[in-house]
């Protein structure tokens, strides 16, 4: 009973209003959550995939509205767009599911830092995967990014490193007049971009039923890549959590890359001489603690 009354109270979708929070400038992404957040609309996937290659495109499916467009809608729209020189063949069936596979191996990067992880726990999207307008900008926003960026981006995250560099590969946030992006090679706002789309985007998805991410995975993974995004994950000091990641990371690293190979030995020693040092200064730290406390130093 309950279920049904859920489907029923259940808002119809309107595509001209998700569009337009979807067509806003990347820096607005903030706003872009926060207005998706006030919709309780909910299409599947394969229709998300379908409306966003014809806004990739710029093809026109107004006289559709909000209705569902079928596979032979489909042919019919892929062929119009050939006649207007839109596309140059109307293979739209596989071009749609190839927004799928490219929102799929971009979770995964985030999730496990590779597109392909190990032990078949690669994350899948189905076709009927029903999407809340939080995802759907999540999505959106994902298909505009580089899949090596954000590769690379996750690697740095994992090791620490809170803010990064311009990107030439991040073509879509260069179009903002409040200058987005800050000097070449300094920190900038770009990484607040890729801290509130990451983190506001993993948590639309604990919504969203057929994707095998569950909410403590989903916060799990958010603590190792932000721990500052949430208080209550963010107990301990900086680097206490540094050191616990650093462990982490370095674990991570052995495994891929191990220290018994040839070409490795030296990069190894380069790692463990500079722990010595990094635990000889803290030890230093530790000992002034001791001093503070006994009233010998003043700070």
């Amino acid at each position: 009973m309950d279920e049904k009354n859920h489907e029923a109270d259940k808002e119809t979708i309107k595509w001209k209003d998700i569009e337009k929070i979807l067509k806003e400038p990347s820096y607005k992404i903030a706003w872009k959550f926060n207005e998706a957040k006030k919709k309780g609309a909910r299409a599947d996937c394969k229709q998300f995939c379908i409306r966003h290659w014809a806004m990739e495109r710029k093809i026109d499916l107004s006289s559709y509205k909000d209705s569902e467009i079928t596979n032979n809608d489909l042919l019919k729209i892929g062929r119009k767009a050939v006649d207007d020189n839109k596309l140059q063949n109307d293979k739209d069936e596989s071009e749609v599911d190839n927004i799928q596979r490219r929102i799929e191996n971009r979770l995964n990067i985030i999730i496990y830092g590779c597109t392909r992880p190990q032990n078949n726990r690669r994350i899948s999207v189905g076709k009927n995967t029903e999407l809340n307008v939080k995802s759907m900008v999540f999505f959106d926003e994902l298909l505009k990014i580089d899949a090596r960026t954000l590769e690379r981006l996750i690697r740095l995250s994992e090791i620490g490193l809170k803010r990064v560099a311009w990107d030439p590969n991040d073509r879509h946030l260069e179009l903002d007049e409040e200058g987005f992006w800050g000097t070449v090679g300094e920190p900038n706002p770009k990484a607040d971009y890729y801290e509130t789309l990451i983190v506001q985007g993993l948590r639309a998805l604990e919504d969203v039923k057929r994707i095998k991410l569950d909410k403590k995975k989903i916060e799990e993974r958010i603590a190792l890549l932000y721990p500052w995004a949430d208080e209550r994950i963010y107990k301990s000091s900086e680097g206490i959590w540094r050191l616990d990641n650093m462990e982490q990371t370095l674990a991570k690293f052995e495994e891929e890359y191990p220290r018994d190979d040839l070409q490795n030995k030296e990069v190894y020693k380069c790692i463990d001489k500079s722990i010595l040092k990094c635990e000889k200064e803290i030890m230093r730290c530790i000992e002034r603690l001791y001093h503070v406390r006994e009233k010998k130093v003043k700070l």
